[in-house]
């Protein structure tokens, strides 16, 4: 074990050296403090909150990540190119455990710089949540049960026949599903002054304690900065909708003594003058109180750290075996593919 504490503290000592933990967590911290005054919200208090939340520990953990998997595919790569590795320790050692200290080191990086960053966001965050009362607890997100859009697809999809549009002749099988998919899951339900729509929850984990809420975005079909009156209802729980349109919102639903109504079902039911509309694809969620956000924040750090470990151990695989300029030059790529992919293949056309 003596060769792995050594290999582990040269690393360490390393990075503080290089000023790479410097300047990673001077960089994060300013992108932390500066992210309530870059970006813009929806206009409500939920989106601004979201917003700040999700990318500032995001960008964090993207400029982590790139930085230490680049670097532990191109000092490894270095130290074996030169030689250095023999000059390491004082006696034989497994690479194996030179390579774990090292991961485990950059680990250890990256976990202060993240949770830096964590706890920065959350006392920076701790004003805007004593004032507005919201974000002092996390929700369980439950969707609602739609078919599924992969499912309508391939019942609106038109068979090849003369008779059909020239686009459907012209375009690809591939073009059309992702045209049909895009318009399936952005349609919205209008909901005539007067009338209800529904919509199906798994209620299952609820209990008769549970702090129950809505969170959604409605507008009006001319898309006019109108008030809107609804009810919501599930079970023998209600709430009310009144507020400026085309913003997120989160309605609690308290307890009525009215007779209750099925307990998986949400039913909205508009009472203004106005028809209004949703996308509920989109836009729709059940909340169900959950623990306090402060454990949320370190359930996150916890994964992005794990997360963070396996991209280091990979990329001193790749050090160990390619030259510093190709180990870098794979790790990069590697980072960029996986996150752009999914858009690639869904955008790429279909040759047949």
């Amino acid at each position: 074990m003596k060769g792995f504490w050594a290999s582990f503290r040269l690393e360490l000592c390393a990075s503080v050296r290089s000023r790479a933990l410097a300047l990673l967590t001077v960089a994060s911290l300013a992108w932390v403090l500066a992210v309530p005054h870059v970006l813009k919200g929806d206009g409500s208090v939920v989106g601004w909150f979201e917003l700040c939340v999700r990318y500032s520990l995001g960008v964090v953990f993207a400029l982590v990540l790139v930085s230490l998997a680049s670097s532990a595919a191109g000092s490894l790569a270095k130290d074996r190119a030169a030689k250095r590795l023999q000059l390491s320790l004082v006696r034989p050692t497994p690479h194996f455990l030179i390579a774990l200290g090292r991961m485990l080191a950059l680990t250890a990086v990256g976990a202060f710089v993240l949770a830096l960053a964590a706890l920065t966001m959350a006392l920076r965050l701790r004003p805007f949540q004593a004032d507005s009362g919201y974000g002092r607890f996390c929700d369980h997100v439950i969707e609602p049960q739609l078919a599924s859009p992969h499912a309508a697809v391939d019942e609106r999809l038109p068979e090849r026949r003369p008779d059909n549009p020239g686009f459907v002749e012209e375009g690809g099988e591939h073009d059309i599903r992702r045209f049909l998919l895009r318009y399936v899951t952005s349609r919205y339900e209008t909901v005539q002054p007067g009338e209800r729509a529904t919509w199906t929850f798994d209620t299952a984990s609820l209990g008769d304690e549970s702090e129950v809420s809505v969170r959604l975005r409605v507008t009006d079909v001319f898309d006019r900065l109108e008030q809107v009156d609804a009810k919501l209802r599930l079970g023998n729980r209600e709430g009310s909708l009144a507020h400026v349109n085309k913003t997120l919102v989160k309605v609690p639903l308290d307890r009525t003594a009215e007779e209750p109504s099925a307990p998986d079902v949400l039913t909205l039911a508009n009472d203004g003058k106005l028809a209004i509309s949703l996308c509920p694809y989109r836009d729709l969620h059940l909340l169900v109180k959950a623990d306090a956000f402060g454990w949320n924040v370190f359930r996150a750090w916890a994964v992005l750290t794990g997360l963070l470990s396996v991209v280091i151990a990979f990329s001193l695989f790749l050090g160990s075996c390619l030259s510093r300029s190709v180990a870098i030059f794979s790790v990069v790529s590697l980072l960029v593919i996986s996150t752009v992919s999914p858009t690639l293949v869904e955008d790429y056309p279909d040759p047949t």
